[in-house]
């Protein structure tokens, strides 16, 4: 299962007995009850199976058994002869395509049971495919309309400014007349719009801190208001503002003054 062993040993012909009482405990379980002390060798009790202390010959690490979403929490593992389940999940390590090993498997074990029904043969990567498929199709629709919303805010900004640039054709035309060059003039309308963008982001931020806190549950090992994911957006709406208002600003450079002086 790709769970590393800390410190110890994993199980092994000395703990197939059903009276062996030997475990293996996860990273979390021994810091919660055994701090910075060795855990090998000491005994545990596991209160929902026996009152029987329990020899703990192995550490490994900790696991999400429950979902993507839950913190990992401590865990216990013990030898299959010494509490066994009416059910049971095989999981074989194989290297290539193990399709053609099925039956093979199968096969290995009804030798053991005849009468032991198998049922969903698959490989670990579709298991984990399903398992992720509801929020993977949540946030690929998050993706779509934050696609959309960003499209549509650069028509948004590429419209305002062109009216702007429109709207001040003759002041344009006055400030070449006067000396003005073609760079002044576009900076001057990129940073309008930029002025504006910023004021925009700074907004939007705010009200995206209080919202993202909705979305908890989607998040995995990141937290609401990461400040890496605000900081890489508004950087991004910020050149999209910018690339949105540079064709308006290249076509306020082209206005003829003369023809701007005449506009009225």
């Amino acid at each position: 299962m790709g769970i590393p062993l800390v410190r110890g040993r994993l199980f092994d012909s000395r703990d197939t007995a059903p009276n062996t009482r030997r475990i293996i405990v996860s990273e979390l379980l021994v810091k919660k009850y055994f701090g910075d002390m060795d855990p090998i060798g000491r005994r545990i009790v596991l209160a929902w199976n026996d009152e029987g202390p329990d020899e703990i010959v192995g550490v490994v690490g900790d696991i999400r058994s429950a979902s993507l979403e839950t913190e990992p929490k401590g865990t216990s593992y013990l030898p299959p002869a010494r509490f066994a389940y009416p059910f049971m999940t095989l999981v074989v390590k194989i290297h290539g395509d193990g399709t053609a090993l099925v039956p093979s498997l199968v096969n290995a074990v009804h030798e053991i049971d005849a009468d032991v029904p198998i049922a969903d043969i698959m490989p670990m990567t579709e298991i984990i495919s399903v398992s992720t498929a509801q929020r993977r199709l949540t946030m690929i629709m998050l993706m779509i309309f934050a696609a959309v919303a960003l499209v549509l805010a650069s028509v948004g900004i590429y419209g305002v400014i062109s009216y702007s640039v429109t709207q001040r054709t003759q002041e344009i035309g006055i400030r070449m007349a006067l000396g003005a060059q073609s760079a002044d003039v576009l900076r001057m309308v990129i940073g309008r719009a930029m002025a504006l963008a910023i004021a925009g982001i700074g907004l939007g931020a705010v009200g995206a801190f209080a919202l993202t806190r909705l979305m908890t549950n989607l998040l995995f090992s990141v937290r609401p208001e990461d400040p890496l994911t605000f900081a890489a957006v508004s950087i991004l709406l910020g050149i999209v503002a910018a690339l949105a208002s540079y064709l308006p600003g290249r076509r306020a450079t082209r206005v003829d003054p003369v023809v701007a002086l005449r506009a009225e």
